[in-house]
């Protein structure tokens, strides 16, 4: 079903969030209450919901992509990154 998700989610944005981030933390009592309260804030906000799971679902349409970059081994361009540590 599509937009299933946005159903489930709608009206419980901080029950959903809070579970979430819990659940993504390793350790989940270093978890700020004010970064729960953005993330509701975002999803609750015209089409903020959407647009946070639209980056989840576009990982599956890239997989295939991806996996042909890696194929060809390395790439023939600079190529700038932004991460953080572990």
């Amino acid at each position: 079903m599509p937009r299933m998700a946005e159903m489930l989610i709608t009206g419980k944005e901080r029950e959903f969030w809070t579970h979430f981030m819990k659940a993504e933390c390793y350790n989940p009592s270093a978890l700020d209450p004010e970064a729960v309260d953005e993330w509701v804030r975002c999803s609750q906000s015209p089409g903020g919901l959407r647009g946070i799971l639209e980056t989840y679902r576009a990982h599956w349409a890239n997989v295939d992509v991806e996996q042909e970059i890696i194929d060809k081994g390395k790439l023939d361009c600079n190529v700038m990154t932004v991460g953080a540590p572990e």
